[in-house]
């Protein structure tokens, strides 16, 4: 799952830091483990509210069902704000932006470029 949610150009750096804070939870767990010492059930509380409070934060995240991976860091950014109606157009090369849902053309490198409306404003 998480390799669904970062972008291809991304995905590497994304993935190590969630394996790394998954090797950082795998080290403190003994520690954690040790409060019950002091107070038998809190190394329950603890491990029991984290996995309660992960999982409802986990409904926030954007549904990736039948959803194009991820290529750029623009459509990272805009995953989860757009239409579902309107889904990303990968045959033309287009995506669609957040505020007007208007189609924008990607150039040969893969970035979109600025539109002719844009371009006179500036």
């Amino acid at each position: 799952f998480s390799a669904e949610q970062f972008p291809t150009v991304v995905r590497n750096v994304g993935l190590g830091a969630s394996s790394m804070m998954a090797r950082v939870g795998g080290i403190l767990a003994p520690f954690i483990n040790m409060l019950g010492n002091y107070w038998r059930p809190l190394p329950l509380l603890i491990f029991g509210s984290a996995a309660s409070i992960g999982g409802l934060l986990s409904l926030l995240l954007p549904e990736t069902h039948n959803q194009p991976t991820l290529e750029t860091i623009e459509e990272g950014e805009n995953f989860g704000r757009r239409k579902r109606t309107e889904p990303l157009n990968r045959s033309t090369g287009d995506i669609f932006t957040v505020d007007k849902m208007e189609s924008v053309p990607l150039n040969e490198n893969g970035n979109y470029t600025e539109s002719k409306k844009n371009k006179m404003n500036s």
